[in-house]
């Protein structure tokens, strides 16, 4: 089992971790394997290649209308033709398939031993309204043909992870939708990256880290046969159940310009999901259950001294 965080390579977002030293004295320092590394533009020659275990790659919130050729809601939805073009970076899903096959090509480089994929699809208006234009089946069989078309005819040697969110797509709260998932997905190297913080968000009665591990643990009892696909877990969480709920009652009106519903949207996902450490003992007892390859220690910073102190706290947690 390797222990990992997350890193977004950028040298923007690094700051004071931007040496290589300093990236591998952090590892030393809490016990950690490497980085689950994102890339955001030009990728930094501090990250070297022996860092790398995984590689989370980009994710496309909202791509299925792009994907069934849905342009006239495209233009509804953006507001105009030339907005969507210009937040995709092109006029077809071609675009959204190049960038993944670079990335994976990218990953195939680096070494990496794992990437991850996201299976969800949440549009701006969808994250404000709740009201979903796709169902879960229709957004896993898609994404799996997406998927199958990037892997054919490959040798690549990491393994595909896949994550779950709590909108459309990959739950991990309904075993008949994982198991289409990983039935459809043609590449034999193939796994879930089980995210806590986001299967809580599933549940807006959790009042409790112990409530957390009770239901994770229903959910794990639920697909006790698929847990050997489960290689990998993305650990935090964040309780804002509460907060979740009274927003679903009581949505603000969507603003009309794509870009300021977007802020809206973004902004209360990053309220709801904060990515906190895991905050009860409970969650060795899930991990020695699951007994995955990597635990990411998922977690939100700005700063190095900030991302320690997480760490730290997810370490004794953990009693590590």
């Amino acid at each position: 089992m390797k222990f990992v965080t997350n890193l977004i390579a950028m040298k923007d977002y690094m700051q004071d971790m931007c040496s290589t030293e300093k990236l591998h004295s952090f590892c030393r320092e809490h016990k950690l394997d490497g980085y689950e590394v994102i890339s955001a533009g030009d990728f930094p020659s501090e990250i070297t290649d022996d860092m790398i275990i995984g590689v989370h790659l980009p994710f496309y919130n909202a791509w299925m209308d792009l994907y069934n050729g849905r342009y006239d809601t495209l233009d509804e939805e953006y507001g105009s033709r030339e907005c969507w073009q210009e937040f995709y970076g092109g006029d077809s899903f071609d675009i959204i398939f190049r960038t993944l096959e670079a990335e994976l090509d990218f990953a195939q480089r680096k070494g990496a031993e794992y990437v991850v994929l996201h299976v969800c699809e949440i549009g701006t208006t969808e994250t404000l309204t709740n009201r979903f234009a796709y169902s879960d089946e229709e957004v896993i069989y898609a994404l799996c043909n997406v998927a199958n078309r990037l892997f054919r005819d490959k040798n690549y040697t990491f393994c595909l992870l896949l994550e779950n969110l709590w909108w459309k797509g990959l739950t991990f709260t309904d075993y008949s939708m994982t198991k289409l998932l990983l039935d459809n997905i043609e590449y034999s190297n193939k796994g879930i990256m089980l995210d806590t913080g986001h299967l809580m968000h599933t549940n807006k009665d959790l009042e409790s880290w112990e409530d957390a591990c009770v239901y994770i643990n229903k959910m794990l009892d639920m697909h006790s046969d698929l847990l050997p696909y489960v290689k990998g877990i993305h650990l935090h969480g964040t309780l804002e159940g509460k907060f979740a709920k009274e927003f679903c009652c009581n949505p603000p009106e969507p603003e009309k310009d794509f870009y300021r519903r977007f802020a809206q949207a973004y902004d209360y996902v990053l309220r709801v999901d904060a990515h906190k450490p895991f905050e009860h003992k409970g969650i060795s007892e899930i991990i020695g259950k699951i007994d995955p390859d990597y635990v990411v220690f998922e977690l939100a910073s700005d700063t190095l001294p900030e991302k320690s102190h997480l760490i730290k706290i997810q370490n004794n947690i953990l009693d590590r």
